[in-house]
């Protein structure tokens, strides 16, 4: 259809469109009743009108098609313009709409990773609060273990002091025994 003008060859150049379209005109009249001849008896009746063979001449067909061509390549030419301005306006609409998809694709991907981030944190808190409570955990047992600890060495000194107590007793025992025996062999000899 763009190349409907390109395609159709026209004998006589020097002529524009407006010198045809006067010449259709006036040679259309006159063609139609001249050149269209029936090969039937010559009689316009209805049944021979379907079967009829049209014999037009060549000059007649020439005017015809450019008088055609005149009337309609305007038209032609506009709707060609138009549609190229349409597609061109449809292309950018094109390219606009896969920047708005691949956009929304980003956006999704985005999101994606938002839900991840979310089920980190979450993971994060939670390790945070394990994390304390072991935390406190060790700290008590730090406490309890020292605790324990100061109690032992609580309770060592007390045994060592009760050791030494019984150390004493046990020596004062033997002194007094043995004082009682010394002054006893000293007073027989």
């Amino acid at each position: 259809m763009s190349d409907l003008k390109d395609d159709v060859k026209v004998e006589h150049p020097q002529k524009n469109l407006n010198e045809v379209s006067s010449d259709h005109t006036d040679d259309t009249n006159n063609a139609t009743k001249e050149d269209v001849k029936t090969d039937s008896k010559g009689d316009n009746s209805t049944e021979d009108q379907g079967n009829s063979d049209l014999a037009i001449n060549p000059e007649t067909l020439e005017k015809l098609t450019l008088g055609f061509l005149s009337h309609c390549l305007p038209d032609l030419q506009r709707a060609k313009g138009s549609l190229t301005e349409i597609l061109n306006s449809q292309n950018i609409l094109h390219e606009t709409a896969q920047n708005e998809n691949s956009k929304f694709k980003i956006n999704e991907d985005v999101e994606q990773t938002m839900a991840k981030v979310k089920l980190y944190h979450a993971k994060l808190l939670y390790l945070k609060r394990e994390m304390n409570n072991l935390g406190e955990k060790s700290f008590k047992l730090k406490k309890r273990g020292i605790k324990l600890q100061q109690q032992k060495i609580k309770e060592e000194l007390q045994k060592q002091e009760q050791e030494e107590k019984e150390k004493m007793r046990e020596e004062m025992l033997t002194a007094k025994i043995a004082k009682k025996r010394s002054s006893s062999q000293s007073e027989k000899s």
